[in-house]
């Protein structure tokens, strides 16, 4: 049993039937068992999950890290083979994935990355070659994308491809050093293989970004002829992953490593055309949807310590209160977990609209995957820059220990940062939504039908004008209300940022031009969308999935949410004379008020998302709340060295 103090009484004084909620967190059931059954496999394999009291892993150098991360991938490899149940395999995968990023990543760069891109861009063919070998890790693949000198920015890669008729081979080539392929994760130490992003070369055309597969590792671990492989150096965070360059000197390979699965080069050099270019993002698509997702649990990982010990820490100026009863610590706290919460449904949601356009493409019909890749580049990009501030907000709550290791905190925010550029930077994820809700609203003025189911709302863009906000104006918003705002809010900005943009254009007469004067007006168009979108799936998710018993609570959740939403674009509500000018101190108001109605619960909203004590190494966001003594015991269960050998060089 736990010992008595602030953090169990909570627990016993507010209860909530959080077992239903842990079940929907965990997917279902199904997959809340095998979740369970994983849990129990790791703790019983050290060598794989450190134990809640072990700490070594903050005091390893970059070299150990790396020497540990591959370890375990040798490790997981043995387990492997023991799991005759593929799914508990994949539950045992993720959850050693969340415990240890480095693993996680170094991992899934080639089950994620190289893996989904044959899956989703090789032939029958190719992926009976590859993927059963992936799948029994006789290799290590990576995903040789991103550029030195132009990022992840598809249309600008300078490697190139070009086909050779004479040997029926490709020569994949880096002409310059901006080309060099850069920041790879396990290039450096550990990919035998890649997926190489190329524009393809034929008959001097150049004919767009292309994939091929290229080995890059003989038998012997050396760098195959042509091939140079280096390490990108000391990063800020998941040093455990050996991200790496790679450049390549006139390296053949055989016209089949193409992968041909859409477009295709015959041995006479004919190209055929794929019936949908987009394709080329295919797994890039599912790379962010699974990015939006993972980056959730960073964010409750930094709010279940934050929590944990606000609710612990005493404050002593207030006798009788603790950190958490101060306004400033639930607004900070609060807005990070309900934020949590918002985006773990709207993911979920994101998640079964992939599952769909999947199918669909068997069909090729293609209706909703544009849709589906705005979507997913929204929610890659605001979710990990909403992550990235509710982390940092969580820092703030724990004060001076936020600095230290053991809070788990810098691990934490270090570990996840990477999210955010990686795979498109968060800001360019943003501008193609943006650029998408521009060109569906260009064409719907044209007469062109909506396609996406995301943008249907958009056909209200004639009358935004002239709607106004039907709430009593002194009483709270629901949250039916609040979601009419937010729909209001997001067309209203979306149809001026497209008449700004147009006007722009037409005074520069470049597109670039006008487009670069818009950008902060169309990257609050394609927030706003999303906001909208979020607020829209988490009220269905309320009326038509969640248990009753847990509604009260949750609706205040998503109230959170939404106000502190339309809070950061209150002017405009005022400015466009959608709410009057009394309706922003009542929203002020209405937030207080959720703080203190969801106050008493924040700990039981932790713990729904059931994150053991090993995945958060954090003496001080244990669940049992006995934060001071495992702290203490902590800091001193790795070397102290009181008495350095340099201590008489003073002298």
């Amino acid at each position: 049993m736990p010992k008595s103090n602030r953090l169990t009484e909570e627990r016993a004084s507010h209860p909530l039937p959080i077992d239903q909620l842990k079940t929907i967190f965990l997917g279902g059931e199904e997959k809340a068992k095998l979740y369970r059954e994983a849990l129990k496999i790791l703790r019983n394999h050290p060598d794989l999950l450190d134990t809640s009291t072990d700490y070594r892993v903050y005091d390893m150098s970059r070299s150990e890290l790396r020497k540990r991360t591959f370890e375990k991938i040798c490790k997981f490899k043995n387990l492997a083979k023991e799991i005759k149940n593929p799914k508990l395999l994949e539950a045992i995968l993720d959850l050693a994935g969340i415990s240890d990023a480095n693993f996680g990543i170094r991992f899934g760069v080639s089950t994620h990355l190289f893996g989904a891109a044959i899956q989703g861009q090789g032939t029958k063919e190719q992926i009976d070659e590859y993927i059963p070998k992936l799948n029994n890790l006789d290799f290590h693949g990576c995903f040789c994308m991103t550029e030195l000198g132009t990022g992840s920015y598809l249309q600008s890669l300078q490697t190139t491809a070009t086909y050779i008729k004479e040997t029926d081979e490709f020569i994949i080539h880096s002409p310059t050093l901006t080309a060099t392929k850069w920041w790879i994760g396990s290039a450096a130490q550990t990919a035998t293989h890649t997926v190489v992003y190329a524009k393809l070369i034929l008959n001097g055309e150049d004919l767009g970004t292309h994939n091929f597969l290229v080995r890059l590792r003989d038998d012997n671990f050396d760098p195959c002829p042509g091939i140079t492989i280096g390490d990108a150096g000391p990063k800020r965070g998941c040093d455990g992953i050996d991200n790496g360059w790679v450049r390549f000197n006139q390296v053949r390979i055989p016209r089949t490593n193409m992968l041909m699965k859409w477009a295709q080069v015959s041995a006479e050099g004919k190209y055929t055309k794929s019936e949908f270019p987009q394709l080329a993002y295919g797994a890039v698509i599912g790379t962010r949807v699974l990015i939006a997702k993972n980056v959730t649990y960073f964010m409750k990982m930094a709010i279940t310590i934050a929590s944990r010990f606000s609710i612990v820490r005493d404050q002593y100026s207030m006798k009788g209160k603790c950190l958490m009863d101060y306004t400033t610590q639930q607004e900070r706290i609060l807005g990070a977990l309900c934020t949590a919460y918002a985006l773990d449904f709207a993911c979920d949601r994101l998640f079964v609209q992939l599952e769909t356009v999947e199918e669909e493409l068997k069909k090729r019909e293609t209706r909703n995957l544009k849709d589906l890749h705005n979507q997913a580049a929204a929610m890659k990009g605001f979710g990990t820059l909403a992550v990235g501030k509710a982390i940092n907000d969580c820092i703030l709550c724990m004060g001076g220990h936020s600095y230290s290791k053991f809070s788990g905190m810098p691990r934490i925010l270090n570990d996840f940062a990477p999210n955010i550029p990686w795979e498109g930077d968060a800001i360019l994820m943003v501008q193609q939504t943006a650029a998408y809700l521009m060109k569906s609203v260009a064409g719907l003025f044209q007469g062109t039908p909506l396609q996406g189911d995301s943008i249907q709302y958009l056909q209200k863009l004639g009358t935004v004008s002239d709607i106004k906000c039907s709430a009593d104006p002194s009483k709270p918003l629901s949250l039916k209300e609040m979601e009419e705002a937010a729909e209001w809010l997001a067309l209203n900005i979306i149809k001026n940022s497209a008449l700004k943009l147009q006007t722009q254009i037409g005074e520069t007469g470049d597109q670039n031009e006008g487009w670069n004067r818009c950008q902060l007006d169309l990257i609050h168009a394609a927030k706003a969308h999303l906001m909208f979108s979020i607020i829209s799936i988490f009220r269905d998710k309320l009326e038509n999935e969640l248990p009753k018993e847990l509604q009260p609570v949750l609706t205040h959740v998503a109230e959170l949410f939404a106000l502190l939403h339309l809070q950061e674009f209150l002017n405009i509500l005022y400015e466009d004379g959608y709410f009057p000018i009394t309706r922003g101190n009542l929203l002020r108001e209405q937030i207080l008020s959720l703080y203190q109605s969801l106050r008493p619960y924040i700990s039981s909203l932790v713990d729904a998302w059931e994150i053991p004590d090993e995945f958060l190494k954090s003496p001080l966001g244990r669940f049992d709340g006995d934060i001071y003594e495992n702290y203490f015991q902590a800091v001193n269960s790795l070397p102290q060295e009181i008495k350095p050998p340099y201590w008489n060089k003073r002298k």
